[in-house]
This record gives structure tokens, sequence and C-alpha cells, in this order.
């Protein structure tokens, strides 16, 4: 499974707060990794934190979106329906619409008036990063162009858009859109609110921004965001091949996911779900969990482990800082060919300096076949209690050798089952 599609199902929802679909497609964007430099990353954690510091100033940002969606429709649209030219009093009068035109009109001028003055207003004190300053400014500008605060005034006063007014007020969004300032807008009002939003779920959830650092890992109560009530762990990595073992149901996966959920969304630009984060810039990502057969291309599910496995050793070989996670690498296959070609794997890797590796494992032999210093043990702390599996979802230094199958297949009781259908049998 790619980064990005990873990001997409799992952590999206985390960030979007956004109220129309023009803020919800950039957002999606943001989780793009293509082509996401360093120094994009500093920038856009700049920008956040820009948004996080001023919060109480900036976190008042609403509007209704019947009104975005009726003011956006009218504005976008009017082109197919009005000429510049032929704007004027005089048609507006004899135009069986009229009444609708100045409503839709009164709604535009209301929509815009609110915008800048319960907010762009207030924020246009606040210093954003001169790459972003762009937007709020032509937000404001466009407002100031069109001329909104008297024809607000007139229509909360309750005497409403005059006849002169509206055709001046058409004519004004007409220029606009030819010259381009109406898409800028409109455009400025996405990107605003998706980085608004993207604030918004740091805020809310109190993500902690990452250093960039060399080449150490390091992660302090690191937790997933996606779990009610999670265990938060500590993880720093001084090899570059870890494997994590652990008994069934301890928790493997998740604590998978949750390194690769702060890492993906460090080389965002975004804050972490964790106290504290170091993580090195890496150039390519691969995060395999949860494989599955590729029938497109006739692959079995070993295959597909083997390709993938593939493509990011050629890219890690080729000189790029690679971040990989394998969940039960090579579980496809049978214990032996697994055991044989996870040994091969891991001593290979270990030359492989800048790149990192986790691999969690069920494979208890490698503890044994591996050479001395060529990976880092972590394990999952559990226990039996009561002759019954215990699980803290501790993340320790060390290899679990628990073997909880057989316990777990007796307490459900299919020895007695399987037992019973057998003298049924006979």
């Amino acid at each position: 499974m790619t980064e990005n599609a990873y990001l997409n199902k799992e952590i999206i929802s985390i960030f979007d707060y956004t109220n129309n679909t023009g803020a919800k497609e950039f957002l999606r964007g943001l989780f793009e990794r293509k082509g996401v430099s360093y120094d994009d990353i500093i920038s856009r954690q700049a920008l956040l934190s820009t948004f996080v510091q001023h919060w109480g100033i900036l976190e008042g940002f609403s509007y209704q979106r019947y009104d975005f969606e009726e003011v956006y429709n009218f504005t976008t649209t009017l082109k197919s329906s009005y000429e510049e030219e032929s704007v004027d009093w005089v048609n507006l009068i004899f135009n069986r619409d009229r009444h609708r035109i100045k409503s839709r009109c009164s709604q535009a001028v209301l929509f815009l008036d609110k915008l800048y003055v319960s907010y762009f207003q207030r924020i246009s004190s606040i210093a954003f990063p001169l790459s972003f300053q762009l937007y709020p400014d032509s937000i404001i500008s466009f407002i100031k162009v069109l001329e909104i605060e008297p024809l607000a005034d007139s229509v909360k006063k309750g005497t409403g858009l005059s006849l002169t007014d509206i055709p001046g007020f058409l004519k004004r969004l007409l220029k606009a859109g030819k010259s381009g300032e109406l898409a800028a807008f409109w455009q400025s009002l996405f990107v605003f609110e998706a980085f608004w939003s993207v604030a918004k779920g740091i805020k809310v959830r109190n993500f902690v921004f990452p250093v960039i650092t060399a080449d150490r890992l390091l992660l302090e109560k690191f937790y997933h965001p996606m779990i009610k009530n999670p265990v938060a762990n500590d993880f720093s990595n001084c090899n570059n091949v870890m494997l994590l073992t652990g008994p069934n149901m301890a928790g493997k996966s998740t604590v998978l996911k949750s390194i690769s959920i702060c890492v993906l969304l460090a080389h965002l630009g975004f804050a972490v779900p964790a106290n504290r984060c170091e993580v090195p810039f890496y150039d390519d990502f691969l995060i395999s969990i949860n494989v599955t057969d590729d029938i497109q291309n006739g692959y079995s599910h070993f295959m597909q482990e083997i390709v993938n496995l593939k493509e990011i050793l050629q890219k890690a070989v080729n000189g790029k800082k690679c971040f990989a996670v394998f969940d039960e690498m090579f579980c496809g296959t049978n214990i032996d060919d697994a055991i044989d070609i996870t040994c091969s794997t891991v001593k290979g890797m270990v030359h492989l300096k800048g790149s990192f590796f986790i691999i969690s494992t069920h494979l208890y032999q490698l503890n044994n076949l591996l050479p001395e210093g060529s990976f880092e043990a972590w394990q999952l702390e559990a226990m039996v209690d009561d002759g019954m599996p215990r699980h803290t979802y501790v993340l320790k230094k060390g290899w679990s050798q628990l073997k909880f199958g057989k316990l777990l297949f007796e307490k459900e009781g299919l020895n007695k089952l399987l037992k019973a259908g057998e003298q049924e049998i006979i």
C-alpha cells in the first residue's frame, strides 16, 4: 500500500473541518507527498505554526454552507447570463427575474461582508509567511474592489439594494470574473480554509510539530490518533533495521501504523500524534500493512510482498533514503522459506545506511539465526494471568518468545468442539 493511500484512508478525517468541496479537494491534495521537499516541509510547518500560535484570533472562521453554495454558483455562472455592457437599471426594471436577482445580489453582499467584517478584517494584523500572505490579501482586496460595505449597510438596515446599486455590483462582479480576480478570490478562500482546517485538527488533538534531524528517529508518547484511549509509547532507533515481536493481538500492527503515521505526517509538514518527534528526511516510503493479492496482475499475497520489497530496495540501493514498514513479512509462504529469506533480507538491509526498515514477525527463530548487531529488537509486552493472555500494549526493547495461539485455541473451546464432532462422526 502506498503512503498516500494509507494516509487518505486512515488520517485525513482528523484534519477535515472544511465546509465546501473546493477546500476539501485542496486539503486532500496536501496529503499527496509527491514533490514535497525538505524546504517545503519547513515552510508548511512555519505556516501551520502561525495558525496555531494565533488560534485565538483565527478560530472564528465560519459561514453557512448553503450561503456559500448559493453565492459561489451565482458569481461563477454570472457571465453566462449577463454581459458587462448590457447591465443597467433599465434592463433590470423590465427583467421578470428582477426580484430573484436582487435577492441573490443581497445574499452575495451579506456573505462577503460577513467574511470581511467578522473575520478577515480582524486577522489582517497577523503576519503569515510571505508565500501564503497573498491568499488572505487576495480575499480582502477582492471584497474591497466590490465596494461591499455601503451595500451591506443598506441590506442590514432593511432598505435593501436599489435599482442603481444592483447594476453597479453586477458590473464589478463581471469585471472581476473577466480579469481573473473572481477565480483568484475563490481559490484563495479554498486554500485558506484548507490550511485553517489542518490547523484546527492540530489544535483539537494537541499534536506537536516534529524536528527534522540528520539520522535518528525518536518518538516520545506517540500513539494512534484513531484509537480511543490509546496507549502512548516511546521509541528511538540506534540501528537501521527494527524487528518487532509479540504474540497474537499484542498490538504490533497498531504500533507499525502509529509510527508510520508520525513519519508520514512529518513529511507533509504537519504536526504529529506524539509529545515529541524527531525524524530524518526520507526520500521514499513503503507501508506494507494488510497486503492482499493483486488479482489484476496475477500476484499472490507472497508475490505482492516480493514486488513491494524489490521496489523499495532498488531505491535504497540507488542511494535514496527510504522508510519502509513490513507487517508479518513473508507470512504468505512456508515457514522454512520465510525464515531463510527474512534472514537474507535483514542481513542485506543492514548495509543500506540512511534508510530505516521496520519488520514485525512471529518467526522467533530469527533471534538465534541473525548476526548480533544486525537488527534492533523491540517487543510488545504481554503475559499470562490466570491462564488467560493479557496485553499491556507497551512497547519495550527485547525479543518476545510468547505464543498465545494454542492458548487462545483452547480457551475458545475449539478442542472440545472438534472432539465432539469427532465422536458424532463415530
